[in-house]
């Protein structure tokens, strides 16, 4: 606040003016110093408020600059209190009696436990319930120690993973998309798997879980946000480790993170190598009843060899206190190599035939995004403008060698996808202190793939026409949303919002005849959310959102392509997305307890779908099948015991599920029904004996179910062991962890799409249990900050690389 003497220059003659100006001025001092820490280094980005001991109306603030100094100016003589703030180091409060311009050289001391605004002391839960989202804060557990990012998702509570990458979040039976930073990750499956296990987990700050996303994440379904440490002040942190894990073969890992400061810079760095050898089994029996019934049987053991490097580095420059750039680089290069042999036997032929199954497999994926931010708390106000671009290419060539006759040949399937996308999000506070947030996006995807068939009987190679075709598929998006937000007193809070989106996508399929295909289609998705919290230990709320999901871009080609002797697949340029909603109903008592109950309805599901042809082979096709409905009641909750030294965490998720189906299409019964049980139990255990030792035990066990025409038969069993010690007087770590000890996740049995024509049942063994070792070493400063709330505007269409 600046005093002004207008008012009363205009009440007095103007022969006094310049007098009392050169008073006035004369009067006017200034406060100013610098800010450091306890070594002396400066601290810049302290927020620094000046308020009047006698004036309730004055105040006025500013920050640090890069060498941590500030300044106040025009102020009159009087009594202030200087308050210093800053998320690592204690807050700071100064009387001031200003009678004279004053220079403070100010050291703060770092605060106890805390490594962040978001980090949790020692006093806080492991995990804790924000309004739209659960936080697990992941640093204040032994989990990270020695272990990768894939098996501390393995052990956060309320999140279900299986070895395949499959995420979901208890209630909510949608795959979960997982957030690096703010920033949706470009991979899924069996890639995001082997990324995980590739990126050490001690750099971890804290992971939220968003069973209901808002829609600023731009994303169907549930959202892991996997959260990492940066510095806050000037120096670097890095570590790195050496994981060896053994299975029925041998896998090797070395990870390395290096973050770095300087003044307004800032840049995280990870890059992961991996090295290893992957088991599985698959047997197959299909029952063909037509007019010549069959059983073709099936199996085959495949051994992989995977090796593949992956880089992830987040950088960003301040360019004053409110205004930042910045950009989010991503890339994946793996190359998979596999050999299968197998053996085929067809009955009442009596056929028996021996193959081997070859396939490499190159991926080379780059995501990079470009913002430009800014995020004023005075004027609380937030706005961003973000660029994405995203190549992803993928070579496979895939070999099927028979003893019989006609049983040779040779697929080569590309696929080459690139995606241009801008995005805008605003926040500012409008009428009656309701917060409005609003965005705008604009994707274009375009998706090349030329699949090439070969038949190599008799020593030739002849092209196969029917089995090759130049697919083309271009996809524009233009979406938008807006949201009201506002609290009602100290108990009530409620949002309302509106998403719409409108897509044109044109197809176009070169085989032996030219296929083309134009789609245009809307969705406009509302939601809700109403909180009532009577206290501090009661809390209730209501979530309600609408959604679609997209299929993949490979589900789409109509191209047809051999997997086996007798097995075809084919994708589906006319396939639908999918839309539904979900409602869930959330209680929590004392931020201990919690109470879910969550309905979700899907239409137009898609799946692929068993048809046969020529009587004995096996076409599998993508199809909208049908819809679901489901309830599900879940439990959660933790406690810590013995002074911390003990945290413990229970998962309870009781689902019923509900499909119809378009049997025109499944050719099987309209409708079927089941139940699932899914429970767990995670145990932690730090500061063991000398201090330096933690372990960790978890439990799980889930029921038999259905995953849309998929039925499991097996239940599944769970038990992972791990031990971590810190050596002494060193920044050493030695971590040992055992996975499915009792080795009950190796063997399923599903039965697939049962019709009128065909049953098949899959069994499926694999090398589940493993023992890992790690060795890992940190060096550097352990000052950290949260990253801004960040996602991209291309975050729908990297989900969809399948």
């Amino acid at each position: 606040m600046t005093i002004t003497n207008t008012s009363f220059c205009r009440k007095i003659c103007l022969a006094f003016f310049f007098s009392f100006l050169c008073a006035a001025t004369h009067a006017q001092l200034h406060i100013k110093g610098f800010i450091k820490d306890s070594t002396e280094v400066s601290i810049p980005g302290c927020s620094v408020k000046l308020t009047s001991g006698t004036d309730i109306n004055f105040a006025q603030t500013t920050s640090t600059d890069k060498d941590g100094a500030f300044k106040i100016s025009h102020l009159q003589k009087g009594v202030y209190n200087l308050t210093i703030t800053n998320v690592v180091y204690n807050t700071l409060s100064i009387k001031i009696n200003l009678t004279n311009d004053t220079n403070l050289n100010i050291k703060l001391t770092e605060r106890i436990n805390s490594l962040s605004k978001v980090t949790i002391t020692g006093n806080k839960r492991l995990l804790e319930r924000k309004r739209d989202r659960f936080v697990f804060n992941v640093s204040n557990s032994p989990f990270t120690l020695g272990n990768n990012v894939f098996e501390v998702l393995r052990q956060t509570p309320m999140v279900q993973l299986t070895d395949q990458g499959a995420l979901n979040i208890l209630g909510n039976p949608q795959n979960a998309t997982v957030f690096i930073n703010r920033k949706k990750f470009p991979l899924s499956g069996e890639d995001l798997a082997n990324f995980l296990k590739n990126m050490p987990a001690d750099n971890i700050l804290q992971i939220e879980i968003l069973s209901i996303p808002p829609p600023y994440y731009d994303v169907n379904g549930p959202v892991i946000d996997i959260i990492l440490k940066h510095l806050d002040i000037n120096g670097i942190r890095g570590s790195t480790s050496l994981a060896y894990e053994r299975a029925s073969v041998n896998r090797g890992i070395l990870s390395n993170n290096l973050d770095f400061n300087s003044n307004r810079y800032n840049q995280t760095l990870s890059i992961g190598l991996n090295d290893g050898d992957y088991f599985k089994t698959i047997g197959k029996t299909t029952n063909f009843y037509g007019a010549q019934p069959s059983t073709v049987t099936s199996d085959v053991n495949t051994r992989a060899n995977r090796k593949g490097i992956n880089i992830y580095t987040d950088l960003r420059y301040s360019l004053t206190p409110v205004l930042t750039i910045g950009t989010q680089l991503i890339t994946n290069n793996s190359k998979t190599n596999s050999n299968g042999d197998g053996a085929e036997t067809i009955e009442p032929a009596a056929i028996n035939s021996n193959y081997l199954q070859v396939d490499h497999v190159k991926n080379n994926l780059l995501s990079n995004n470009a913002f430009l931010k800014y995020n004023s708390e005075k004027k609380q106000t937030y706005f961003e403008l973000s660029t994405d671009y995203l190549k992803a290419d993928m070579d496979q060539n895939n070999r099927f060698n028979s003893n019989l006759e006609g049983g040779n040949y040779q697929n080569i399937s590309p696929q080459h996808i690139r995606n241009y996308a801008i995005k805008t999000d605003f926040s500012k506070p409008v009428v009656a202190k309701v917060l409005l947030t609003s965005g705008l996006r604009y994707s274009n995807s375009t998706i090349n793939t030329p699949y090439q068939a070969f038949d190599l009987s008799n020593n030739q190679i002849r092209p196969l026409d029917e089995f090759s075709a130049d697919f083309h598929y271009s996809e524009k998006i233009y979406s938008g949303y807006s949201t009201l937000e506002r609290d009602f007193g100290k108990k009530w809070s409620a949002k309302i919002g509106l998403q719409a989106e409108h897509s044109h996508i044109n197809t176009e399929t070169r085989a032996v005849t030219l296929q083309a295909n134009k789609q245009d289609y809307t969705f406009i998705f509302p939601l809700g959310y109403l909180n009532y919290s009577p206290d501090d230990n009661n809390s209730f709320s209501l979530t309600s959102k609408i959604n679609n999901s997209r299929p993949g871009y490979s589900y789409l080609n109509p191209a047809r392509r051999l997997i086996g002797s007798r097995t075809i697949t084919e994708g589906n340029p006319y396939l639908n997305p999918s839309n539904g909603g979900i409602v869930e109903l959330m209680y929590s008592l004392k931020q201990t307890y919690y109470w879910g109950l969550t309905y979700t309805q899907n239409n137009r599901l898609f799946s692929q779908i068993n048809q046969v042809i020529n009587q004995d082979t096996l076409l599998i096709k993508w199809q909208n099948w049908g819809n679901q409905k489901q309830y599900n009641f879940w439990f959660f909750t933790q406690h810590n015991m013995f002074n911390n030294h003990w945290s413990a965490s229970i998962n309870t998720n009781l689902g019923y599920y509900h499909r119809s189906y378009n049997t025109s299409i499944t050719n099987s019964a309209a409708s079927n029904s089941n139940v699932q049980l899914f429970a767990s139990l995670n145990n932690s255990f730090s500061k063991i004996g000398s201090k330096n030792l933690s372990l960790y035990c978890n439990m799980s066990f889930n029921t038999p179910g259905r995953y849309g025409l998929w039925k499991d038969n097996t239940s599944s069993y769970r038990v992972d062991l791990g031990a971590n010690y810190n050596v002494p007087k060193s920044n050493f770590r030695l971590s040992l962890a055992v996975n499915d000890l009792l080795k009950y996740n190796d063997r399923h049995v599903y039965n697939i799409n049962q019709t009128d024509d065909q049953y098949t049942r899959v069994i499926t063994n694999s090398d589940a249990r493993s023992v890992r070792l790690t060795i890992s070493k940190t060096f550097g400063n352990l000052k950290v900050k949260k990253i801004d709330k960040r996602n991209t505007s291309n975050e729908d269409e990297k989900q969809r690389i399948k």
